[in-house]
């Protein structure tokens, strides 16, 4: 059984379907720049920037133990 509906609103099933709230599917703007499911073209931008942080982390962390060292 269902949970009970605590602010008390009509429950109703929506059998006749109104003209006036009918969506018309239509052409996304833009939607071959989006990726598909499963999809990996972006993965090698994202791999790139990644890499790149870790670089940048790398050289800052060697910058700091020679700075300890000196």
């Amino acid at each position: 059984m269902g949970k009970p509906n605590p602010r008390k609103e009509p429950l109703t099933n929506f059998t006749e379907i109104d003209p006036d709230n009918i969506l018309i599917e239509e052409e996304v703007p833009l939607a071959s720049l989006l990726p598909k499911t499963g999809d990996a073209r972006h993965l090698a931008a994202l791999m790139l920037v990644f890499g790149g942080a870790g670089i940048g982390m790398l050289a800052a962390a060697f910058g700091l133990k020679k700075r300890e060292e000196n």
